[in-house]
C-alpha cells in the first residue's frame, strides 16, 4: 500500500500504473475507500426563488423584496449562518448529553460581517447563552462542539470565527 500513496488525490494518467493496480486511467483516487458525502439539491421554482432538499427535508431560498425577490425564504447567506449555528448546536447538544451535564435552554446567535470585492463573509461570531452553572464547563463543551462542527472546520481557515459564551 505504501507505494500507492503517491497517487492519493492525484489523477492517474500513466496507463501502466493504472493497469498494475487495476485502476481506471484518468480517474481521481481517494486512499481509504469511499469518501463520505453529504448531498443536497437546489431547484429553481420562480424568477427569484429556489427549493432546497436534503434527505426528506425541504426549504425555500429567496431574496427579500428589497433585493428584487419575493421573500419566499431566507437568502443563501442567511442559511449559511444558520447552517453553521445548527451544526455547532448539534455538536454542543451531543457533548452536553454525552457528559450528562446540567445545561439547558441553549441559544446560539450567529452574526456575519460582510466584506466586498467579492462579497463574502469576512468574520462570523457565535454567541452562546443558556442555563448552566459552571462557565468553565460550558467553555469546554463549546470547544468540543467547535472541533466537531463540520461547517466550522470547513471555513475556519477562510473566515474569522469567534465563539463566545454569554
Amino acid at each position: 500500500m505504501d507505494n500507492q500513496l503517491f497517487l492519493v488525490h492525484h489523477r492517474i494518467s500513466d496507463k501502466r500504473i493504472a493497469e498494475t493496480y487495476n485502476w481506471v486511467p484518468n480517474t481521481l483516487l481517494y486512499d481509504g475507500g469511499n469518501m463520505p458525502e453529504i448531498n443536497t439539491k437546489v431547484v429553481q421554482i420562480s424568477d427569484s426563488a429556489s427549493e432546497g432538499t436534503a434527505r426528506n427535508h425541504s426549504i425555500f431560498i429567496d431574496r427579500p423584496e428589497s433585493k428584487d425577490g419575493t421573500d419566499k425564504g431566507p437568502m443563501g447567506g442567511e442559511y449559511f449562518l444558520m447552517g453553521l449555528g445548527g451544526c455547532f448546536m448539534s455538536n454542543l447538544l451531543a457533548a452536553i448529553r454525552a457528559r450528562k451535564t446540567a445545561v439547558s435552554g441553549i441559544k446560539v446567535e450567529v452574526s456575519g460581517s460582510i466584506a466586498e470585492n467579492p462579497t463574502r463573509f469576512s468574520a462570523v461570531s457565535l454567541k452562546v447563552s443558556g442555563n448552566y452553572s459552571d462557565k468553565e464547563q460550558m467553555i469546554k463543551l463549546m470547544t468540543i462542539a467547535e472541533r466537531g462542527c463540520l461547517v466550522a472546520n470547513s471555513i475556519k481557515d477562510a473566515i474569522q470565527l469567534t465563539f463566545t459564551v454569554i
